[in-house]
């Protein structure tokens, strides 16, 4: 129940609930009221029906004693009250009827009287819906033979009054009381309602207000703390939210400056190393190409030396056989042996040169893969480095 009151707002709620408080504030005083009211009218209505009835029955005692019934009649006469009293009947000693006076309200008769209260054992008071009886015994004083007077009984006295006055003024009273209730809570209401409006309801307006400037990016909204209740404490607590929002906006902003500026040389350092890597690259075909070539002339060269080499043997082979038979031509030949020799350790000479070369050579090919590798590396830290910066820019666009 209650969560469905705060459903419809603060400000209805405590109108809500100051009717309810005082609708069962009614309530209860009216019916305390009512039954207050009733049980001290009622027990007037008995002290004073109890009195009527002693008065009447001091009125009865002298003719009721002396056997004179017109007198005892008289008396109820003058004694009766149509708007009081329900029914009044006189009984002599051996409760037989003397005189009788019904009211217009009642319904029945003295017989039906004297029966109800015999019923109820003649008790001093007993009560109906609309009546409340009263009996009361009638004494006379009597001389003995000695001269002593005491008292007997001479009959007796029945009396009614009527109970729907008490109903009458019970329903007038509590029109009244309702009445300044109703007027007295409609006041009580506009007092609560103003105090609670400006002790309650104006604070939670202005951190509301304080709320909606926060909630607009206005980071330097606060609220006023009025007291040390819960208001005030709430109202600290908006104050520090909106204190911590405001830094840890600038902190957010802090990092996404720096984040750019890192963003910005990462961009320059991977253009300037795509720019190295692609003069790398150039350099590295055009050496490539330019070993290609060299590694070409130099096979070249071999198969030259290799087909000079053999030319050399057949020449040594002829010059040897004519050696045998010409001394100038050994002697020429001897010196074209030792131009041989000389040409073939060059030969040899060369091709440890060429091995040498064709080793470097393939040094260099293994450096300029490793070159490629390590570019290729270069380019996956850079695709990293980049993927890193756009996530971190979008953290930073989510921050702000």
């Amino acid at each position: 129940m209650l969560d469905n009151i705060a459903t419809v707002g603060v400000k209805r709620s405590v109108l809500l609930s100051i009717v309810i408080a005082l609708g069962l504030a009614g309530g209860i005083t009216a019916f305390a009221v009512n039954r207050e009211v009733r049980r001290s009218l009622e027990r007037a209505l008995r002290e004073r029906g109890d009195s009527h009835a002693h008065m009447l029955a001091m009125e009865v005692a002298a003719p009721l004693e002396a056997g004179d019934d017109r007198r005892v009649v008289q008396e109820l006469e003058t004694f009766w009250d149509e708007d009081l009293f329900a029914y009044a009947v006189v009984l002599r000693a051996d409760r037989s009827v003397v005189a009788r006076r019904i009211g217009r309200a009642h319904a029945g008769t003295a017989e039906d009287v004297v029966a109800a209260h015999a019923a109820s054992g003649f008790a001093p008071t007993f009560s109906t819906a609309d009546e409340f009886g009263f009996t009361r015994m009638v004494k006379a004083p009597v001389a003995r033979p000695d001269g002593a007077k005491e008292e007997r009984t001479a009959g007796w006295v029945l009396l009614a009054v009527q109970s729907g006055d008490v109903n009458r003024e019970i329903r007038e009273v509590r029109n009244v009381v309702l009445l300044w209730l109703g007027v007295g809570g409609v006041l009580l209401a506009a007092l609560v309602y103003f105090f609670v409006a400006g002790i309650l309801l104006r604070p939670l307006n202005q951190m509301s207000a304080v709320a909606r400037r926060v909630s607009d990016c206005d980071l330097t909204a606060r609220a006023a703390k009025l007291g040390d209740d819960e208001l005030g404490t709430l109202a600290e607590s908006l104050n520090r939210i909106g204190e911590n929002l405001a830094v840890t906006l600038s902190r957010v902003q802090n990092v996404t400056g720096g984040v750019a500026i890192v963003i910005e040389r990462i961009s320059k350092t991977g253009a300037a190393v795509s720019s190295g890597a692609g003069t790398v690259s150039a350099r590295v075909l055009d050496t490539s190409s330019s070993m290609g070539q060299m590694i070409a002339s130099l096979k070249g060269i071999a198969d030259n030396v290799e087909v000079l080499a053999q030319s050399a043997e057949e020449s040594s082979s002829s010059i040897l056989e004519m050696a045998a038979t010409n001394d100038e031509v050994a002697e020429n030949i001897q010196g074209l042996a030792a131009s041989v020799e000389e040409t073939t350790a060059a030969i040899e000479q060369m091709t440890y040169s060429i091995k040498e070369v064709a080793k470097n050579i393939e040094e260099l090919s293994a450096t300029a893969e490793e070159t490629s590798s390590s570019m290729n590396e270069m380019d996956v830290s850079i695709s990293q480095v980049e993927t890193n910066a756009n996530e971190t820019a979008k953290l930073s666009e989510q921050a702000q």
